[in-house]
């Protein structure tokens, strides 16, 4: 992970890891056809290493944290299984109350 960080960004001093250069990278990784899921990791992983270098007094700011990750996916969750509908189907179809 740190190689593929190293290899995009590394010859850019700290003092320039600013949002619109970290939002670039997260761009061209996406179009190399890295995840989304990859993409935000490795912001992560930028997030805390720029965290450490404001903590050291470094660089002044946290530039990761102004710039902008790829959304998280949204899966789509199904609760019930097929055979569950029928189940509630069939019971409240007696017309008895059960809350």
């Amino acid at each position: 992970m740190l190689k593929s960080i190293e290899k995009h960004i590394g010859h850019i001093q700290l003092k320039n890891l600013v949002p619109n250069v970290l939002n670039k990278l997260y761009s061209e990784l996406l179009e190399c056809g890295k995840s989304k899921k990859h993409v935000r990791y490795i912001h992560s992983v930028i997030r805390i290493i720029l965290a450490f270098a404001t903590k050291e007094g470094i660089i002044p700011k946290n530039y990761a944290a102004y710039a902008t990750p790829p959304k998280k996916e949204k899966v789509e969750i199904k609760a019930l299984t097929e055979e569950l509908q029928n189940f509630f189907k069939a019971l409240y179809s007696e017309g008895t109350n059960y809350t």
